[in-house]
């Protein structure tokens, strides 16, 4: 095999490294402004979780047909979610993030809060859901 010097026309100079190097740096911004411009595509497809939709979700996930209205309340005296269903919801909604491009953290001090719970409602639940998305997105 032949050394690339001894090849005439792959025989690099100074000129023709600096013209490969500014072609690369062209090439790769072009490559990263195609990047973006393909993630603001994603961001603007990604959209709002509603009260409807997250109801849905924890009649999925609970496997109950139960009468769950917006002002519902999922914690405390009053619920009709037992501890088990309330973390499986939050590991559907995690799931459900993933695919809308973050994290849901519902284990936040304002989660855990019982005066601000996100967990109230599913009203305040998919609020609390929409909010981190949007966050995320800014």
């Amino acid at each position: 095999m032949l050394p690339l010097q001894n090849v005439p026309l792959l025989h690099a100079t100074a000129d023709n490294r600096l013209l490969f190097r500014v072609s690369l740096l062209f090439a790769s911004i072009a490559l990263a402004r195609a990047v973006i411009r393909y993630n603001k595509v994603l961001i603007t497809q990604t959209r709002m979780i509603t009260t409807q939709e997250l109801i849905q979700i924890i009649k999925d996930v609970t496997e109950d047909d139960i009468e769950l209205l917006p002002d519902s309340s999922l914690v405390g005296g009053g619920s009709i979610i037992d501890s088990m269903g309330l973390v499986q919801i939050c590991l559907a909604l995690e799931e459900r993030s993933q695919s809308d491009g973050f994290s849901f953290d519902w284990t936040s001090e304002k989660a855990m809060s019982s005066l601000n719970s996100i967990f109230k409602n599913p009203d305040t639940l998919a609020q609390e859901y929409n909010r981190q998305l949007s966050a995320i997105h800014k």
